[in-house]
């Protein structure tokens, strides 16, 4: 069997010097930590002295030597180790040192806490340390004697116990090779870096974009001209958003034409009353949202735009499944509540008018007031459900088709 040593005994037999610096062996110089240990202070009473509390550490030598010292003059004699400063110079400064000092070629005498006296000087500095093959030394404190001082303060000591180029807490020391963890750390963080990088570019890109889109948005709202404006139903499409803005009057056109709204968001009926005055045209809206053209709170206007909001005056009524007549084209209405209460999508021929239900790959927000998410999911069952091929008009970014959006769109996908 092994014949394992502890401290401070092994089996009642009391352990060497010799196993002792075993123990510590490969351990930094310094003061254990442990509260005031060997912590220099002033003294209760003034005068040109210090006073060093009861404390232990460990000085090491080269190869396996060392020596543990202790200070127990407040166990042994009830009082504090006190040392005495020289008096100061009349004209120049002083730094001392209150050390630890171990001769290394001597195990009989105890190391000795002492007073190491600095230079008198100008700029004074504190007194160099010697440690050499025959002396070790430690600092616990540094203390300033300014020219003409009579009595040590606490403001004159430094306490330097933690300062590792002088004295420090005794560590273990580590011997490991960094460099490849070192090199390796770098590397993943150069590689983070750059993932970062790319999120951000990605992100900023992406931000950019929609802030683009929401410019659009309101230099046409400052404009008073409202997306859905240019979405009037028409028999001739072909006839140009500038005829309802120009000078003349519906009169010159050879056709009837009105403003069929797929919900009442200010967004989209900021203009409805200029347009509707001027060429005496029909305003059609679903029932639920009918108050949104007059009440500026309710179609967010009075949130999003500095620009007094014209209520409109009149108009007319829908429901899912009515229909409007336009010459040879017919509109029929198709109620899809979730963006609104009110909000439909309006269905001619192979063209949907989809407002601010659907959009390509995406739909239309619900957490607006009066916003469902249920009811948009619902509404968005009813749209997969047609059959045939439509072209998709949205209220906001570029037009789609029903079949794209059913193979595509994450919302539809999923239903």
């Amino acid at each position: 069997m092994a014949n394992i040593k502890s401290f401070p005994n092994n089996q009642d037999t009391y352990i060497g010097a010799e196993d002792v610096m075993r123990w510590h062996h490969g351990r930094t110089s310094g003061v254990f930590a442990a509260g005031s240990n060997a912590s220099v202070q002033v003294l209760s009473t003034p005068g040109m002295a210090v006073e060093v509390s009861d404390g232990t550490g460990w000085m090491a030598n080269s190869g396996r030597n060392g020596i543990v010292w202790w200070i127990d003059n407040e166990s042994v004699d009830g009082a504090k180790l006190q040392l005495a400063v020289d008096a100061a110079d009349g004209v120049l400064n002083r730094i001392d040192r209150v050390i630890v000092e171990w001769k290394t070629t001597n195990y009989v005498d105890y190391p000795e806490v002492k007073i190491l006296k600095g230079a008198k000087s100008g700029t004074a500095v504190a007194p160099a340390l010697t440690n050499n093959s025959t002396i070790r030394q430690i600092s616990l404190a540094r203390i300033s004697v300014a020219a003409g001082t009579t009595a040590i303060t606490a403001s004159m000591i430094t306490d330097e116990r933690l300062d590792a180029s002088v004295c420090g807490l005794v560590t273990e020391k580590v011997g490991i090779d960094t460099s490849t963890m070192q090199s390796q750390f770098s590397t993943l963080l150069q590689e983070t870096q750059a993932q970062v990088k790319d999120v951000l570019d990605d992100t900023t890109a992406q931000a950019t974009s929609v802030l683009d889109s929401i410019n659009r948005e309101l230099a046409d709202l400052e404009a008073g001209t409202a997306v859905e404006l240019k979405k009037l139903l028409f028999t001739d499409t072909n006839v140009p958003v500038s005829a309802f803005v120009a000078d003349s009057t519906y009169q010159d056109y050879p056709f009837r034409a009105a403003i069929a709204l797929t919900h009442g968001h200010y967004d989209h009926i900021a203009g409805v009353e200029q347009v509707r005055e001027k060429y005496d045209i029909p305003v059609y809206v679903h029932t639920l949202d009918a108050h949104m053209l007059t009440d500026g709170h309710a179609n967010l206007g009075d949130w999003i735009s500095t620009q007094p909001f014209q209520p409109v005056q009149a108009w007319e009524t829908v429901e899912d499944g009515d229909t409007l007549q336009f010459g040879d084209s017919t509109f029929t209405v198709l109620h899809t509540p979730g963006h609104t209460s009110g909000s439909v999508c309006w269905r001619s021929d192979d063209v949907l008018y989809t407002g601010d239900t659907l959009f390509r790959m995406s739909r239309g927000r619900t957490d607006f007031p009066d916003g469902d998410d249920a009811k948009m999911l619902e509404s968005f069952r009813k749209l997969k459900a047609l059959e045939g091929e439509y072209r998709v008009l949205p209220g906001h970014n570029e037009e789609s088709t029903l079949s794209f959006e059913k193979a595509h769109n994450p919302t539809m996908r999923g239903l």
